[in-house]
């Protein structure tokens, strides 16, 4: 994606998201319809602070109506920045 882009989710479509590690980004997100959820944001931040952990989320899934599953390519990316960065989302135990 460049500068400027735009990625609409479709409903129900699994999804996940991140930035390279040597770059950062500004993010918009429009939810429609709308509900709160300004304290699940917030948790990424304290998370990527160190003032939370990211079993954390998992707590919250039903609160937020997230459903985490597991993908070969996420977890290929989370390999290759093995030890730069930690797991944000743990994958629940199968």
């Amino acid at each position: 994606m460049e500068k400027g882009d735009y990625l609409l989710v479709p409903p129900l479509m699994p999804h996940a998201w991140g930035t390279p590690l040597e770059v950062g980004a500004d993010v918009l997100i429009v939810k429609a319809p709308g509900n709160n959820r300004f304290d699940y944001f917030r948790l990424g931040d304290r998370i990527r602070r160190g003032q939370a952990e990211p079993a954390e989320v998992l707590a919250t899934a039903e609160r937020f109506d997230n459903t985490f599953v597991d993908n070969e390519v996420w977890r290929h990316e989370l390999a290759v920045r093995d030890g730069e960065r930690r797991q944000l989302i743990p994958f629940p135990e199968n």
